[in-house]
């Protein structure tokens, strides 16, 4: 395989069944000490005319190259449509053959309306339940959608119980055997507006959602996410603002980044449009976080309330932060001094919109001197030839003797009123200095002490004094998540 760059001929899957409509496709490979690696693909469909549909099933075991006889896993001389798939895999140990379990969702007319139902294939699909009604609900349905990881099924669908359409969402957490009470996660209705065409992705107990809507007036496509398995939900997040129609969303996941596809008709006809995202904001999402609108500030050069005048070396740490950030493709930032942002009398906000990457301690930049405290964090001089650093009750020392050999210096991203701040600052000049040198390198190769984290101490030890060289040592001190 070569992640897409080629592709096999296309072939049927299912030869003789004519009124095939709406697949859907999950797949996954799984390795044991007993049996090696097994690679499993499964597909599910429609079959049929309107109003005598069933959904059929088949699975290769062989990463496509074989599939197994159509089988029809509604049973039910009822409509079943819409079908949506998921496969889980529960493996406790190596040296144990994996559990692989299919997992299948589909809007049904059996009892008399459109409802939720759901089927369990176990041994990777070659046994399945009796097929399970999930919805109760006087409501018309929409089609639902279904995504699994280890025991825990998560489902989705739209539903106008309310009056106007809504999500409603299910979870499973023993592998879909029994299901807990739905939840309605959004509240367009209660903007006159509608919410349709769910999309979900899980990875661990980290779970995300997309649809469209029309609460705003226009269809637009928004976005939910839970990190503890469906228990609770962040806000609905909008994330298109086109003047045209969005709709019809996918996504997908890796653990906490996502990725969306959608119908976009901004340009007159649709179109396909991509985004992607992060629900929580850590050090190694930067590359992600300050793409766009973004202001790298520096403290100003002349003398102001509550700081010093800045040092030409903190200017010299944006210059690398610009320089590492333009050689990552980004370039939609601006430079611009401490005072254009924070109130030199005040410490209010004068841009609370643009996210920005500050660069200098306290001592030279508003932004730190600002934040920090909240932060945890304080600068202090115990003795007129140190410096001392407190995080979280944890200290370090810099003396006089250290400067331009080694240092230690803060990297932390924080969020304030929906934008981001990264501030980098130093004991001295040379730590903040190291701290652009340490995004450079932090962009290139994410140290994976800090991936996941929201805060770093670092240590830096010069390899010539004098100078901050990309092979210089770096040593990650302390992290916060």
């Amino acid at each position: 395989m070569d992640c897409g760059r080629s592709w096999s001929r296309p072939v049927s899957i299912a030869p003789g069944y004519a009124s095939s409509l709406n697949p859907d496709v999950a797949a996954v490979t799984v390795y044991s000490l007993i049996t090696g690696s097994k690679s499993y693909v499964f597909v599910v469909w429609e079959q049929g005319s309107t109003g005598s549909r069933e959904i059929y099933f088949v699975r290769s075991t062989d990463g496509g190259e074989t599939w197994s006889t159509p089988q029809c896993i509604s049973s039910d001389p009822a409509d079943s449509k819409d079908p949506s798939i998921a496969v889980s895999v529960v493996q406790p140990f190596p040296a144990v053959p994996p559990e692989v379990t299919v997992h299948v969702v589909w809007l049904d007319n059996r009892d008399g309306v459109y409802e939720v139902y759901y089927a369990r294939g176990e041994n990777a699909g070659s046994s399945w339940s009796t097929c399970t009604r999930l919805s109760y609900s006087s409501g018309n349905k929409q089609k639902p959608t279904i995504t699994a990881s280890g025991n825990a099924v998560h489902v989705a669908w739209a539903d106008d119980v309310t009056g106007s359409y809504e999500i409603w969402y299910m979870r499973s957490e023993d592998n879909g055997v029994s299901w807990l009470s739905r939840v309605k996660l959004t509240s367009a209705g209660a903007a006159g507006g509608i919410a349709r065409g769910p999309s979900m992705w899980c990875s661990g107990s980290n779970v995300h959602i997309a649809w469209y809507d029309n609460r705003d007036g226009n269809l637009e496509v928004y976005y939910m996410y839970s990190v503890d398995c469906g228990s609770t939900w962040s806000g609905e997040v909008r994330l298109t603002s086109a003047s045209g129609t969005s709709s019809l969303p996918s996504i997908a996941a890796t653990k906490d980044i996502f990725y969306v596809v959608w119908m976009d008709a901004r340009s007159g006809e649709f179109d396909i449009y991509f985004k992607s995202g992060f629900h929580q904001a850590t050090l190694e999402k930067v590359y992600m976080i300050f793409r766009e609108n973004t202001k790298v500030v520096v403290g100003s050069w002349v003398e102001r309330p509550n700081v010093w005048p800045a040092a030409t070396i903190d200017t010299a740490a944006a210059a690398l932060v610009g320089y590492s950030l333009g050689a990552y493709g980004l370039s939609s930032f601006l430079a611009v001094f401490d005072s254009d942002v924070v109130d030199p009398n005040t410490l209010s906000w004068l841009d609370s919109s643009s996210n920005l990457i500050s660069l200098g301690g306290p001592a030279v930049s508003l932004v730190s001197y600002k934040l920090d405290g909240s932060m945890g964090i304080s600068w202090s001089t115990p003795s007129p030839d140190v410096i001392e650093l407190t995080v979280d009750g944890h200290t370090w020392q810099v003396t006089s003797a250290d400067e331009g050999v080694q240092d230690y210096f803060v990297v932390y991203i924080t969020e304030d009123s929906g934008r981001f701040i990264l501030v980098i600052e130093g004991a001295t000049g040379w730590g903040t200095l190291a701290g652009g040198m340490f995004l450079m390198k932090m962009l290139q190769d994410t140290p994976g002490t800090i991936a996941g984290k929201t805060l770093a101490v670092v240590k830096w030890t010069a390899s010539t004094p004098g100078a901050v060289t990309p092979s210089d040592t770096f040593t990650v001190a302390y992290t916060r998540s």
